[in-house]
Formats: C-alpha cells, structure tokens, sequence
C-alpha cells in the first residue's frame, strides 16, 4: 500500500478508523486491521475511498517428536525420531550432515539431545523441538565362581552373576550349573538391555580312586576262630 500527493490530489489514511500518517503507509506497514484510503480531487472536491482488510497468520506448527524406542539399547541399537505436524513443513536437523538433516524422520544410533526447526510451508513461521535418548550399551560383567578348584568326585557347582539372563555352553540356561567332568566352561550373561558378555573358566579334573586292598586272616569263623581280623591297605 502506498500513496503520494500532487497539487490536484490528496490522499488520507485510515486505521480501523483511526488516521494514520501517509509516510507510514509508503514505508510498508506490519499491522492488521481495516486500512481505507480516501482520495480527493482538489480541482472539483470528489472524493473516492478503497479499503482493504489485513490479517495475519503468524501461528507456529504444532509439532512433536515421536521416539521408535525410548533409548537406544543392544537390543535396539537404531532409534528412528519422526516430526509429527499438523501442516506442512521443512525440517533441519542441527549437527546432522548431509540430506539427512533435511529429513521427518531421523536414524539414531547415540543417545544424546537432538534439535530439529520446523518451518511451516504454509506461513514460514518456525518452532523448535528437542528431544533427549538415554544410551545403555554397557556390556554386563558377567563371571562365573566354582565352588572348588577342580573337578572330583564330590559335585562341583559353577554358578555365573553379573547379568540377567544366562545360557551356558552346555545348554542350560539358570544361573548355576553342576559339572562332573574337567574342561572349558562358557556362560553367556544378557543384561536388561540386551548386551551380552561371555566369561570362561578351564577346571582341571582329578577323580583317581585310591588303591586300597582288604585282607583277612580267614575267611571263616568258627568255634575255633570267632574273630577274624580284617585289614585295609
């Protein structure tokens, strides 16, 4: 909108009908409202009026960061971060390089803080969304204690900690086992985030029975020999 003045015609300004100065309207103008112009011929007193209505549109996207997962585990190393707007709209990903900072939908493979602008296609107005990952890809210390130092005659249990779940290389699957065999023992522990750790423990073997003879002085008792004597060496 704008205006000018000669010697023959005169402009005059009206804001929701309040005047306005002719300067502000050539500068442009930024404000809503009913604006209406009233020119007048000096040389005869005519006068003609136009109006024109402005509004105004300067409403944000309403805008949200869905999360395929809430953090980024073992078992869900890749985490997609989706917009979701009610129009729509641009994307950019800050600190993400290449095509992928201009996509809806972000891969993740770290936890962190990630910023997105949201520019509307309709109005160009931008909001900022941020959305924050936890990150739990600690393996578990998974061990396992045998409750003696070799393998003998007497039971021998190996029992694994550390972890939530375990799967042994015999497999089973609780958290003790009992061997009755020297060799390699391998347990699998998972933890609650789906990382696995493997522990080993080599036992020795040692299940030689002793040498033992049993000698008796005879092998009958009778009247003349009621008591026989047994030994053990």
């Amino acid at each position: 909108l704008g205006g000018t003045s000669s010697e023959d015609i005169s402009y005059s300004w009206t804001l929701d009908g309040d005047a306005i100065d002719s300067k502000s309207i050539a500068e442009g103008v930024v404000t809503t409202g009913k604006y209406v112009v009233t020119v007048k011929d000096l040389a005869n007193g005519c006068t003609s009026t136009a109006s024109v209505e402005l509004t105004s549109d300067d409403s944000k996207p309403k805008a949200e960061i869905v999360a395929s997962a809430p953090m980024v585990t073992c078992s869900t190393p890749e985490v997609n971060l989706t917009v979701k707007t009610d129009v729509d709209c641009n994307y950019l990903w800050t600190g993400i390089v290449g095509e992928d900072a201009k996509k809806q939908t972000l891969k993740v493979e770290e936890g962190g803080t990630y910023t997105v602008f949201v520019q509307s296609n309709v109005n160009g107005c931008m909001t900022t969304l941020t959305h924050t990952l936890e990150q739990h890809t600690d393996l578990p210390t998974t061990t396992i204690a045998s409750s003696q130092d070799k393998v003998t005659c007497n039971p021998n249990t190996l029992t694994a900690s550390g972890a939530n779940e375990y799967v042994w290389n015999t497999g089973e699957k609780t958290e003790s086992i009992v061997v009755t065999t020297g060799g390699t023992y391998t347990v699998t522990g998972t933890n609650e985030y789906g990382c696995e750790n493997t522990a080993e423990i080599i036992l020795e073997e040692d299940q030689v029975s002793p040498v033992i003879a049993l000698t008796a002085d005879t092998t009958h008792i009778t009247c003349r020999k009621e008591i026989v004597t047994l030994t053990a060496e």
